[in-house]
């Protein structure tokens, strides 16, 4: 995605787990990116606007982010929305190390902070895509096909209409979260337990699930919910 006038291209981590769309400053303390493009900047931005809010983020792997609250242009393609608010971040504390990727960008299932919205409602709303929604076609590695999000809607090539969704109720926590989720293992049509509640989180690296649902498994190589 592009942030800025003229746009900055940036890459992004898409995830539901968080609500902020953030990025580093050039100048940032502790920030760790292996990429070309170490970060944002703001004087190259002839539209940029401070909201002079000072915020951060903290994530469950320890990772924490502080920085200024600003608004700008932030466009993917031919879609664009100004004025959205992003976390410009000069201060990072990273657990997991360096990253292969610039910012995040949050897409909870509602708003979490006190200054943040979601890029996909700004998008919505300036109707630069049709709905407030998305969706995400995953792949394993071993698929020749990549895996996608889709903005907007969702790829009618996949689901023809909305009637073929399975539609889960959320908690309300603010995260997608549903309850009574079963879970099995490999081909097995039996249920290995049900877990109360389970957060769909595109943010994190693995799925995991509490040890005693798994207590009749000696050894467990796939799992599926």
């Amino acid at each position: 995605m592009t942030l800025g006038t003229p746009g900055q291209t940036l890459l992004f981590n898409f995830d539901t787990g968080s609500d902020y769309l953030w990025a580093p400053n050039v100048v940032c303390t502790g920030c760790q990116i292996n990429n070309i493009i170490p970060g944002y900047s703001t004087t190259t931005d002839t539209a940029e606007t401070s909201l002079g809010f000072a915020d951060g983020i903290s994530y469950m792997d320890g990772s924490s982010f502080n920085g200024t609250v600003y608004e700008t242009v932030v466009s993917s393609g031919t879609v664009s929305a100004t004025g959205v608010n992003f976390l410009l971040v000069s201060q990072w504390y990273d657990s997991a190390g360096s990253t292969d990727y610039h910012g995040l960008c949050g897409l909870s299932a509602s708003i979490l902070s006190d200054y943040s919205e979601l890029l996909v409602t700004k998008w919505a709303e300036q109707g630069a895509i049709p709905k407030d929604m998305f969706s995400i076609n995953y792949k394993s590695d071993a698929d020749a096909q990549d895996t996608y999000i889709y903005f907007g809607g969702y790829e009618t090539s996949i689901v023809t209409s909305e009637s073929d969704i399975t539609w889960f109720k959320l908690t309300g926590s603010g995260f997608w979260e549903i309850e009574a989720t079963h879970v099995f293992y490999g081909d097995s049509k039996s249920s290995l337990g049900r877990l109360d509640k389970a957060i769909i989180d595109t943010g994190s690296s693995i799925s995991y699930i509490p040890l005693t649902v798994l207590d009749s498994i000696a050894s467990a190589t796939k799992l599926s919910c």
